[in-house]
């Protein structure tokens, strides 16, 4: 509670419900307001609902741990992003069982991240982000217009999909250099440098590498 973390316990058979002040904060319940699991399940926001009750089954059944990203809607119609995690316990020597975890406010960190998408959004370049195997993270909407894949066809595909197949075979070698030595550089000014269409067509390019160490490994 100090750490202002929601702290929850479900008793999965009477569905006798306890939570702690900040969690009665994060959905936007009184202290006093009394409370059942079907009040909480009503906070979260319809889109989200079914989604996060999916991923409670499924951890049950898995009987492993359930963690989800949601949305909470509060009495003043505002929202609130917040991070679940529960588990399943059962007491040894006792016949009861029930569910505790934990409820995060993570507001802040999602809307940085829709700010941070509304700029690559916006971008008139097309911006793509490649892990360090070459699998394409990342693909905005001027990527999918310069290359003519929607995005749902490019991310988790090998970069080399977009190389002309004469330049394809030695693209990893030049991507495992560039992973060797990485700094922010351009390629293809001053040159013929071509991207492979889906239509099979070749558009002239011009290549701008910005290389980002991250916790998964180098992203560029």
């Amino acid at each position: 509670s100090a750490g202002e973390l929601g702290l929850w316990s479900r008793d999965l058979k009477t569905g006798d419900l306890w939570i702690n002040k900040p969690m009665r904060s994060l959905f936007g319940f009184s202290a006093a307001d009394p409370l059942r699991f079907e009040d909480l399940l009503g906070g979260v926001h319809p889109d989200d609902r079914e989604r996060m009750l999916l991923q409670i089954e499924h951890a049950e059944m898995a009987e492993t741990q359930f963690e989800g990203e949601f949305r909470v809607v509060l009495p003043n119609q505002k929202e609130r992003w917040v991070l679940a995690k529960g588990r399943t316990i059962v007491q040894a020597g006792d016949s009861m069982t029930r569910r505790m975890g934990v409820v995060l406010d993570i507001t802040e960190r999602k809307r940085a991240e829709e700010k941070f998408q509304s700029a690559i959004e916006a971008s008139p370049n097309a911006i793509f982000m490649i892990d360090d195997q070459g699998r394409i993270l990342l693909a905005n909407a001027q990527g999918e217009k310069l290359f003519g894949y929607s995005r749902d066809e490019l991310l988790g595909q090998s970069v080399e999909m977009l190389v002309p197949e004469r330049f394809r075979a030695a693209h990893p070698a030049n991507r495992a250099a560039f992973s060797a030595a990485p700094r922010t550089r351009t390629i293809g000014a001053g040159r013929e440098l071509f991207g492979l269409c889906k239509d099979g067509r070749e558009t002239p390019i011009e290549v701008g590498l910005s290389p980002i160490r991250a916790e998964e490994g180098l992203i560029t």
